[in-house]
């Protein structure tokens, strides 16, 4: 079995993008697992992984674009 490994970018004015790897429930598309990395140059990036993310909390405008489908395992 496979699943789905999508980049998910989300605008919000006056930002620029903001790009995260999405891999969506096989039960509910709308709610997964994202993993992203936040903060600025002045005090540092985090590394996260959030589960049970949906993306009707994303505020503002987001898209979502395929990159490939792995081994489930």
């Amino acid at each position: 079995m496979s699943r789905e490994l999508y980049l998910l970018v989300q605008r919000s004015h006056p930002f620029p993008a903001h790009w995260a790897l999405w891999i969506p429930r096989v039960s509910n598309p709308k709610s997964g697992k994202i993993i992203s990395v936040r903060g600025n140059s002045m005090s540092g990036f985090n590394l996260e992984f959030e589960r049970c993310y949906s993306l009707e909390d994303i505020p503002g405008v987001y898209s979502t674009i395929l990159v490939a489908e792995v081994n489930a395992r």
